[in-house]
């Protein structure tokens, strides 16, 4: 179930812009992501609210937002992971390995979410940590400017607040959700949604009733592939469609993943009735 109220706000405001777009990023190419933080509390929450956001899809691997002391060693596990550790404990890890995000929530998420090269480093960052595949720029365009809104409109209303709301508001799961907080998760919903849009097109089911999924053709005909330029004459008014290379490297991290290929079996299940919904707009 999606998180209810404050906590979508808290989030936002923790994070920012660049840093849901960078976390959404690793959770939807399955990276290896280590959040730390002083307050455990904040740990949850972004994972909660984080996994919430990817939806249509699901995070099904290993997912410990507070992870023990005595299981610090699963931070070496071959297999990808969402987990969350004290940022005390960070430093009874002898090697982050290379392959892991690393992000601390305590800290100016705009170092991490900085400008990315062609192989995906950030020369702000940590060089041991890992950067994931950004997000197709309008995707992450849009997200932004959808964290802009909700947190412009808090921050409006914050002015107005009295004592006990803004005692409720400590505590997200006691406040009630805002309309636009709803309005929030739905853009992120189209945004994710739209990563995916024409996949039926390339979805067979099998005689076993598993489904096939031709990605070759796929990888040449999803629209979140093209960005669109304007005519360069001055009387044209028509886009031209050109193929994004940072598009098609986000996307095709993405087809490849454990949760898109669980996606498949499950999209015409009750749950994803929104999606389909806003495939069919």
């Amino acid at each position: 179930p999606l998180p209810h109220g404050a906590s979508i706000t808290s989030v936002c405001r923790l994070l920012g812009a660049n840093g849901i777009n960078f976390l959404l990023a690793a959770m939807l190419t399955e990276c290896k992501i280590l959040l730390h933080s002083d307050d455990i509390g904040n740990l949850c929450l972004v994972a909660e609210v984080m996994t919430a956001l990817m939806y249509p899809f699901q995070w099904a691997l290993p997912y410990i937002p507070v992870l023990p002391v005595p299981m610090m060693e699963f931070i070496e596990a071959p297999l990808s992971y969402l987990l969350g550790v004290p940022s005390t404990s960070v430093k009874l890890i002898s090697e982050i390995p290379e392959d892991v995000v690393m992000i601390d929530l305590d800290n100016d998420f705009s170092s991490a979410g900085g400008i990315v090269d062609e192989l995906g480093r950030n020369s702000s960052a940590n060089p041991n940590t890992k950067v994931p595949t950004p997000l197709p720029a309008s995707t992450a365009s849009n997200i932004s400017k959808a964290v802009y809104r909700l947190l412009q409109h808090n921050d409006n209303n914050d002015q107005g607040r009295n004592g006990s709301f803004a005692s409720a508001r400590s505590f997200p799961r006691m406040a009630r959700e805002t309309q636009v907080e709803r309005e929030f998760r739905i853009a992120v919903a189209l945004e994710v949604a739209g990563l995916v849009r024409g996949f039926q097109d390339h979805l067979v089911i099998g005689p076993s009733n598993q489904p096939m999924f031709n990605v070759e053709k796929f990888l040449q005909t999803a629209p979140i592939l093209f960005d669109e330029q304007r005519g360069t004459s001055l009387t044209s008014t028509s886009g031209l469609r050109v193929l994004s290379p940072r598009s098609r490297r986000f996307v095709s991290i993405l087809v490849t993943c454990q949760h898109f290929h669980q996606f498949l079996e499950v999209s015409e299940s009750e749950s994803l009735s929104f999606f389909r919904q806003v495939m069919n707009e």
